[in-house]
This record gives C-alpha cells, sequence and structure tokens, in this order.
C-alpha cells in the first residue's frame, strides 16, 4: 500500500493535466497508471473524456473495464460516443465478468442508448446472474421501456422461499414499474403493499403513489 501511494504521489506530480497527458496515462499497460488516467478524465472535456473511457472500457484489467464503464454511467446522453451503443452492447452480452456485465447496463442507461433496449430485454431473459439482472431491470426502469413491462411483473413475482439476491432484483423490479408510468403495473403491485419485508413494502406503496399520481 505504501508503494501504491508513493507511486499515486508521482503520477500526480509529472506535469499539468491535458487531453494527451490523460490519454498516454490511459494507454499505458500499467494498470494503475490507467485507473488514475480514468479518474482524471473528470477534468477533461465531458465528450473527450467519454471517448476516452470508452475506450478504457475493454481493457484486459478487470478492475479498469469496471473503473470506466461506472464513470460513463455517471454521464448523460449527450455525452454519448459514437460507438457506445456498439462498444456496451458487446460488453453486457460477452464480458465473462458479471459485474462488468451489470456495469455496462448502468452505462447504457445512462447514455440513453434506446437503441439497446432489445438487448436489456434480452439480457434479463437469459441471464442467470443475480448482479447483471438486478442493473438491467434497473436500466429499464430509469429508460422507462415500457415495451418491458411484462419482464419486469415476471421479475417481481419471484417464488416466496427466493434467496436475498433473487428478492433484491424483486424489489428493483418494484421500483422500475414505477417509473414506467404504466398504471398497469398498479395491479401487479398491489399484493405487495403489505409485503412482510417492509423495504418490498414501502417501494411498492411508493410506486402506486407515483403511478397515480402520473
Amino acid at each position: 500500500l505504501g508503494e501504491d501511494a508513493t507511486r499515486f504521489e508521482v503520477l500526480a506530480s509529472e506535469g499539468s493535466l491535458t487531453e494527451q497527458s490523460v490519454r498516454k496515462k490511459l494507454q499505458s499497460q500499467d494498470p494503475l497508471e490507467k485507473a488514475q488516467g480514468i479518474r482524471e478524465c473528470r477534468q477533461l472535456d465531458s465528450k473527450v473524456a467519454a471517448e476516452y473511457l470508452l475506450e478504457a472500457c475493454e481493457a484486459k484489467d478487470i478492475a479498469v473495464r469496471y473503473q470506466a464503464l461506472n464513470m460513463l454511467a455517471g454521464m448523460g446522453p449527450q455525452d454519448a460516443p459514437a460507438k457506445a451503443a456498439e462498444v456496451l452492447s458487446a460488453i453486457l452480452q460477452d464480458d465473462p465478468e458479471p459485474t462488468v456485465q451489470a456495469v455496462a447496463a448502468d452505462a447504457i442507461a445512462g447514455l440513453g442508448l434506446n437503441v439497446c433496449l432489445p438487448l436489456l430485454r434480452e439480457k434479463l431473459q437469459t441471464s442467470v446472474e443475480w448482479i447483471t439482472r438486478l442493473s438491467v431491470v434497473a436500466a429499464l426502469g430509469a429508460m422507462q421501456d415500457t415495451g418491458s413491462f411484462d419482464l419486469l411483473v415476471t421479475a417481481l413475482e419471484a417464488s416466496p422461499d427466493a434467496d436475498s439476491n433473487t428478492h433484491m432484483v424483486q424489489i428493483t423490479a418494484v421500483a422500475a414499474l414505477g417509473e414506467l408510468g404504466d398504471k398497469r403495473a398498479i395491479a401487479a403491485l398491489q399484493p405487495f403493499v403489505d409485503h412482510p419485508d417492509p423495504l418490498l413494502q414501502m417501494q411498492a406503496r411508493q410506486a402506486i403513489q407515483v403511478l397515480l399520481e402520473t
């Protein structure tokens, strides 16, 4: 840890930050230097940063991919690079790490890539990884994809003996249905307003209230 801290200090002192200096770090073979380059993208023009981050999303190092995707997820549709849908779709579909797939779904939602909605729906139906499913459900809700209504209802109606991870997906599905703005969801949510789990109960009541006010 002491050596890493020293290296961060050295890296930080190597000249003023420019687009070129950040890109050089992102192109480094050193994961630690790449990680610093990703953090420094915050200080660049958002469109330039998004382009650089999209390139970093294809790095070999899992932590680098995750960090770049996580930062992309915090950007908006106005920053989406031209190839964002292509790159993020490939990651969501093929990355071997479920956590990376999950944050790719977050980035798709953050960048408002509606062209990826069919893939998100497919992933919800085919993935067995709860963390990926949770992020996909959240993304479909955030993107207000009314075409995923039936899929979200299915995710909501988990079996009573579902494990805690599946239960988290279920809670996220409640919130997502509220975000869709489709009043059909009220009937699906109604059985959960008296659920023994206080969090699920609260989410269901909040979602129904949102839908009634829509």
